[in-house]
């Protein structure tokens, strides 16, 4: 789980909402969507238990 957190956090560009959607590349960026969201639920499921 810590290198997962270290590798979504290592770069300054973690935007949720991407600037430029006409790259589909962009939209569906492994680190950002699928990696972050997954972050994401985890740290939820911490909280709510």
């Amino acid at each position: 789980m810590r290198a997962m957190r270290n590798n979504i956090t290592q770069d300054d560009n973690g935007a949720v909402k991407p600037s430029d959607t006409s790259r589909v590349n962009v939209l569906f960026n492994g680190r950002l969507t699928y990696r972050k969201g997954a972050w994401l639920l985890h740290m939820l499921r911490h909280q709510v238990g």
